[in-house]
């Protein structure tokens, strides 16, 4: 756990007058700059963030909001200048496309929406591969990938105020869990994670069954969508464009995965 995830308050409780303290999740703005050819730095993009695993959450970020396709297009990361952990650099090998180029004010994206920052929903239905992923889930894998999800939350323990994204093979063997203040930004951290330690990331995460904490917004199927996870399994409920973005792309989407039981939304198909 990243010393700068968590710090502690003051507080009182209701019933009690005397002071104590108690941690809390971090949450801070971390501003995404491109650096690259002809052009940069360039701010882009603002979001709210619990510090810690940034690298892995601007390069998820970049991935699933469009402006790479691939890891090896950044060439290098880097802490804004004068040294600052609330400003990230990225220099990227290829000149932005130009239906990417950024312009004007960056972007605010903030801890509860991260596709929100799309200016049109045909723009995000059109970059969404329709998943032809031919994995397979047990259906007692199902209700048992939360609990799995909860082991690995060492800022929740803390805190008991964060989500938690987790990507699981089809054991149920955690592939990677991140945490953050956004349901998103966990995501992006996993996927990034991804990315930036594994061989053959794009294997990795067509194999991979993606659990979290929470509920299902159209941005997390969204960002499973673009990184090709096939399957989503979440503690709470989902959304109506999610359930429809999800069935549009072929996708199994689960949701109230709790106490034994879970509500299939659309692809029971791949379940066994």
């Amino acid at each position: 756990m990243d010393y700068r995830s968590t710090r502690k308050v003051e507080i009182v409780h209701l019933n009690s007058q005397a002071p104590e303290s108690d941690q809390v999740c971090v949450e801070e703005p971390l501003q995404l700059r491109l650096v690259g050819p002809p052009d940069g730095p360039t701010p882009i993009a603002v979001t709210l963030r619990t510090p810690g695993d940034d690298l892995d959450l601007v390069t998820g970020l970049l991935f699933t909001e469009g402006y790479i396709d691939k890891p090896d297009e950044i060439e290098d990361l880097s802490w804004g200048d004068p040294f600052d952990f609330n400003t990230l650099d990225v220099t990227l090998r290829y000149p932005l496309p130009s239906y990417l180029e950024p312009n004007g004010a960056p972007r605010f994206i903030n801890s509860a929406c991260g596709a929100c920052s799309k200016t049109t929903l045909s723009q995000i239905a059109s970059r969404s591969p329709v998943s032809e992923a031919a994995l397979t889930v047990p259906r007692d894998l199902v209700v048992k990938l939360p609990d799995q999800l909860r082991l690995q939350q060492e800022i929740f323990d803390a805190t008991g105020g964060i989500h938690g994204a987790g990507l699981f093979d089809c054991h149920g063997n955690p592939v990677v869990v991140k945490e953050d203040v956004g349901r998103h930004n966990a995501l992006d951290k996993a996927i990034g994670w991804v990315f930036r330690n594994v061989l053959s990331p794009h294997t990795v995460l067509e194999s991979s069954i993606l659990c979290v904490s929470g509920r299902v917004g159209f941005e997390i199927v969204y960002k499973a969508a673009r990184a090709q996870v096939s399957t989503i399994i979440a503690v709470s409920a989902a959304s109506s464009m999610a359930i429809d973005l999800a069935g549009q792309l072929n996708m199994t989407l689960a949701g109230f995965t709790r106490s034994g039981e879970s509500t299939i939304y659309c692809g029971e198909f791949r379940l066994r």
